[in-house]
């Protein structure tokens, strides 16, 4: 059982083939050893749906330039995920 849960809130796809999403994985294969389960998201939409859901993260990392969140001021999209 996870002792928590990470989230990855990142445009780069989870199965993807470039540098960044090989990273992530590498990043997530070791939080996972540590005991954590790690949720994936890849715009502001889907975060606040992860994150409306999971009772409490342990921790999110946001890439702060993220697509898909609605926004009604000028903050970026990882800034409105992070605020929500």
């Amino acid at each position: 059982m996870a002792i928590g849960t990470v989230v990855f809130v990142v445009s780069e796809a989870s199965d993807g083939a470039d540098a960044a999403a090989e990273q992530f994985r590498r990043i997530a294969a070791e939080i996972r050893n540590q005991g954590f389960e790690v949720r994936w998201a890849r715009d502001g939409v889907e975060a606040e749906a992860v994150l409306r859901s999971e009772a409490g993260p342990a921790a999110a990392l946001v890439s702060w330039d993220l697509p898909g969140a609605e926004q009604t001021t000028k903050e970026t999209a990882g800034a409105a995920v992070l605020r929500s």
